[in-house]
Order: structure tokens, then sequence, then C-alpha cells
């Protein structure tokens, strides 16, 4: 077996390009239908960590407002509050960042659905002027195909890592918020236990 690969032939190249677009959009599909979860998740946790943060200041206006209490309790109280409220906040702007970074996702999406439909278009205009003009040439319709072909190459590659960043930045971002909000949730009982 020698070292030399064979090139493989354009016309062949095309077709193993064409027969994987439907799994391809399967799977994409598949992406954007649990990224939408993903971010309807997220947007109610987002609003469970303000709705927790504002049960939080009233917490603290309460204890701050007890002229009975204890000056050493209300500082630990108060500082162990502030705590929780910290994490539920990262939380939430973590939440928020998850679905900012879910919509950019999708315009991702869109901008590459684009660009294949340019190329698609690209390509039913050169198939046209074929039939339209069978006598040309047929190499100059090849360069032409493989000349357009490699303008759209570098817009699609940066799509595609432009979408595996994003994908991978929205899991991260989604783990660490809900770390956060379990972390301030596990707090609030910690912290009870201790003061009572």
């Amino acid at each position: 077996m020698n070292g030399n690969l064979n090139p493989v032939p354009p016309e062949r190249m095309e077709q193993f390009i064409e027969e994987l677009k439907t799994p391809l959009k399967e799977v994409e599909q598949e992406k954007r239908e649990s990224l939408e979860v993903s971010a309807g998740f997220f947007a109610k946790l987002a609003a469970l960590n303000a709705g927790s943060i504002a049960v939080s200041a009233s917490i603290i206006l309460a204890i701050l407002s007890k002229s009975e209490a204890r000056l050493d309790w209300i500082r630990v109280a108060l500082h162990e509050l502030l705590i929780v409220v910290g994490f539920l906040w990262l939380s939430l702007v973590l939440a928020i960042l998850h679905n900012f970074l879910a919509a950019s996702v999708a315009k991702v999406a869109a901008a590459s659905s684009d660009a294949e439909f340019v190329w698609m278009l690209t390509q039913r205009t050169i198939l046209l002027s074929q039939e339209i003009e069978p006598n040309a040439e047929q190499s100059t319709y090849t360069q032409v195909k493989q000349l357009l072909r490699q303008q759209f190459i570098p817009r699609e590659g940066r799509l595609v890592k432009t979408s595996q960043v994003l994908y991978r930045a929205v899991s991260i971002v989604g783990y660490v918020s809900m770390l956060s909000f379990a972390t301030a949730f596990t707090l609030v009982p910690i912290f009870l236990f201790r003061i009572w």
C-alpha cells in the first residue's frame, strides 16, 4: 500500500456532503430544542432568584427594625443572609447570561442557515446556467463552483466554531448558575439552624 492517497473527485465530495446534510440538520434541530427548553428553565430560575432576593431584602429590613434583638445576633444573621443573597445574585446574573448566550446561539444558527441558503442558491444558479448553455466548457463551471465554494468555506468555518464555543459556554454558565442557586438554598437551613 503506497503512502499517497488518491484525491476524492469533487463530484463524490459534493455527494458525500449532501448525504450528511439531513442527519446534521436533525442533530442541529435537537440541539436547538434542548436549548429552548434550557432557556425556559433558566428564565424561571432567574425569576425565582429575583423573588428570593426580594424576600431576603424584606427579611433584612425586618431584622434591622427589630429593636429588642441582640446586636451580636443581628450582625451574624445579616452576615449570613448577605452570603445567601450573594449566591442568589450570582445565580440570577448567570441565568440571565445563559439566556443571552442561548439567544446568541440562535443568531449564529440563523446566520448558518442563511449561508447554507446562499450556497444552495449559488449551486442551483450554476446548474441552471449549465442547462441554458449546455455547450459551454464544463471545466469553466467546475472552476467557478470551486472558486465560489472557497469564498463560503471560511465563513462557514467561523460560524461552526462560534456555535461550538457558544454551546459550551451556555452549558458551563448554566451549571454554575444552578450550583450557585443550590448553594444559596442549602445555606438557608444551615444558617437558620445555627441562629435558633
